[in-house]
């Protein structure tokens, strides 16, 4: 019978699937639902050694003959720290090895209870990852317990070669085996890098080319060494979306669509790739994560498992770039290929399930075009839109994160930049002034009042250039909070949670020399917009358009509503 703790059995589960089949077991009582796993299943050969130190010398000798994966595993305290001189031994001869320490509870660490210490990291910097299990006590604890065991078992196979460290926190009681059989565990299974694993990629092509319903999702990033015949491609054989936060010319408007069709399980993929950084949508994160079958896959070069989709399978070591361009060779070159396995029921799915999201996508186009929002911020970005598209002017664009950068989604046609890595407002306008100073064409950057309010020194240096326009959207605080359902039933939603103020920027502007424009209505904003697009002089220029909460969110949920009445009309 198999332990009842759930992060000891997905480890368990997991290094069967991995391939590690040898364990180097060290007695004690805290792992003891380790080392009772191990014994049950027949998938390993366990060695006793009670020395720690030793034992970490012998899963060393026994890792470096080739055939064998190998783990070590300890009790918590003093006994990790036994194996460092073996993991270090191992790190620089470039071996590979799995050590894997019980732990008490964390909240237990320096509280003068028995053999507690800091186990997490506690081998660095001589291991490659080093992951502390959370003791799951839902599915999504689960999930995460999953990811962090894939990743670190997936640098087994990483080119470079090094000790692993799994720390497995265990609540007492630890004795408890009463399951008899381990729950199968979701694998990541990962390549590095292209060139060296073509058959990874070809893997990627084959699911790809075979899906009913694929979808390829582009998030930030910078494509342009992506030449029209790989998007053409992606389009071809997929549901190509993307934000303008990529530049690419593919189904932008899908979080309009979820917004109406979220439910919509015709829409569901059978197969996913996500290449690129961040996208905005959340929309599209929480609708993903309903994905009921197939697969979803990742290029990315970073090291740990990025599952934003929360149904990860394969992990490819990459660039976006590097990773499209081959997938586009490795395709080219199967579809060629009889073993192929494509129906034309498999076809015919397809070609249906990309029109239905280009029907969907032509039927929300239409509702944005036609729409007109009153007085607003998202009137004033269609419309500031509109005047840069007319004007056709050279520029770089830059959205501040929160309200900006989603009515952007709605309304930019043209790739833009938005400091989306972790998504604060803080230092969007120095980073918009910053482009400014490298470049010969104009840049706008389109920012919330708090956001410039917070970043305001930005305007404060000697380096300011004409070339900078920054368009100010004033509704008096944090106004995408009215966006959130029940939130604005606590007492301090509008002095601590919306921020609320009265605050304005012609001060700011005199104070640094930047050219001033102000408007209160429609009116005002259509006659000074063309102004503020085509401006020209030595000095920046800001245009701050003041608007009302109340219809700023009036303006977005009619906009969503009238989306939603052409779905049920439809």
């Amino acid at each position: 019978m198999y332990s009842n703790k759930c992060n000891v059995n997905i480890l368990t589960d997991l290094m069967i699937q991995h391939g590690i089949n040898t364990v180097v077991m060290c007695p004690g009582s805290r792992n003891t639902p380790l080392l009772n796993n191990f014994n049950e299943s027949a998938n390993f050969q366990c060695f006793s050694v009670t020395d720690e130190r030793s034992a970490g010398f012998y899963a060393l000798g026994l890792a470096q003959m080739a055939k064998r994966k190998v783990a070590v595993c300890v009790t918590s305290g003093s006994a990790l720290l036994n194996l460092l001189p073996a993991v270090a031994e191992a790190f620089y001869q470039r071996v590979s090895f799995l050590v894997i320490s019980a732990d008490r509870p964390e909240a237990w660490i320096d509280q003068l209870d028995g053999q507690t210490l800091h186990q997490p990291n506690a081998l660095k910097p001589y291991v490659s990852t080093s992951v502390s299990l959370p003791e799951p006590l839902n599915r999504e604890q689960e999930w995460q317990c999953n990811r962090l065991v894939n990743e670190a078992l997936s640098r087994f196979h990483a080119p470079e070669a090094c000790p692993v460290h799994i720390n497995v926190p265990i609540s007492e009681p630890l004795f408890q085996f009463n399951q008899a059989e381990l729950v199968s565990q979701r694998k990541i299974t990962s390549y590095f890098s292209v060139a060296p694993n073509q058959s990874g990629m070809e893997q990627v092509a084959r699911l790809l080319l075979q899906a009913k319903r694929p979808i390829v999702v582009l998030g930030q990033g910078n494509y342009t060494l992506l030449n029209k015949d790989h998007i053409n491609f992606l389009n071809s054989v997929a549901v190509l979306l993307t934000e303008p936060l990529s530049g690419i010319d593919a189904l932008s408007n899908f979080d309009d669509i979820l917004s109406a069709h979220f439910n919509d399980e015709r829409l569901l993929p059978d197969f996913v790739l996500y290449a690129g950084e961040s996208v905005v949508s959340k929309r599209l994160k929480h609708f993903l994560r309903k994905q009921k079958e197939g697969n979803q896959v990742r290029f990315s070069t970073q090291k740990n498992i990025e599952d934003t989709f929360s149904h990860l399978s394969l992990l490819i070591e990459c660039s976006a770039i590097e990773g499209l361009k081959a997938l586009y060779s490795t395709c080219s070159a199967l579809q060629t290929d009889s073993h192929l396995k494509v129906t034309d029921e498999q076809l015919e799915e397809k070609k249906a399930y990309i029109s239905l999201w280009n029907d969907l996508s032509c039927k929300v186009k239409s509702v944005r075009n036609d729409f007109k929002p009153i007085y607003s911020s998202m009137q004033a970005v269609a419309l500031f839109e509109q005047e840069i598209a007319q004007q056709q002017v050279d520029c770089a664009m830059h959205y501040a994160n929160s309200s900006a950068v989603r009515l952007a989604n709605i309304y930019a046609s043209h790739r833009i930049y938005c400091n989306r890595g972790v998504n604060g407002i803080e230092g969007c306008l120095s980073t918009a002034v910053g482009m400014s100073l490298d470049s010969s064409a104009n840049v706008f950057c389109v920012i919330g009042d708090l956001a410039f309010f917070y970043d305001q020194n930005a305007l404060w240096n000697n380096h300011l250039k004409g070339n900078m326009h920054i368009l100010l959207l004033n509704n008096s605080g944090g106004g995408i909070f009215n966006m959130l359902p029940n939130i604005s039933e606590t007492a301090s939603y509008e002095t601590f949670v919306k921020a609320h103020h009265n605050a304005n920027a012609q001060g700011i502007c005199q104070q640094n020399k930047v050219d001033y424009m102000a408007v209160h209505n429609e009116e005002e904003l259509k006659s000074l917009l063309p102004q503020f697009v085509s401006h020209c002089g030595d000095r920046p220029i800001l245009l701050e358009v003041f608007t009302n909460q109340q219809q700023d969110t009036e303006a977005l949920k009619t906009y969503y509503q009238t989306i939603a009445q052409l779905s049920i009309k439809k």
